[in-house]
């Protein structure tokens, strides 16, 4: 028998599909820029955020908001 053994393929099967949606899911986090609505809160000055640590939110971001809508930039 080769190296190919069935247990061999399901293990390199499963790596593949997990590099798959690992590259899917990094395209739609990619979707740039992206303008979201505010519920409950009112912001009277504009202001301008950065999440700098991506254990916050998994994104590197710039957001820019006024009154109720946000322009986040994920970088």
């Amino acid at each position: 028998m080769g190296p190919y053994t069935e247990s061999n393929g399901d293990a390199e099967i499963d790596k593949i599909v997990e590099m798959e949606i690992t590259e899917i899911l990094r395209k739609q986090r990619k979707r740039n820029p992206q303008i979201y609505s505010v519920w409950g809160q009112i912001y009277i000055f504009p202001y301008i955020k950065i999440t700098h640590d991506k254990a916050l939110n998994g994104d590197i971001e710039l957001i820019i908001g006024w009154i109720n809508k946000e322009l986040v930039i994920t970088l």
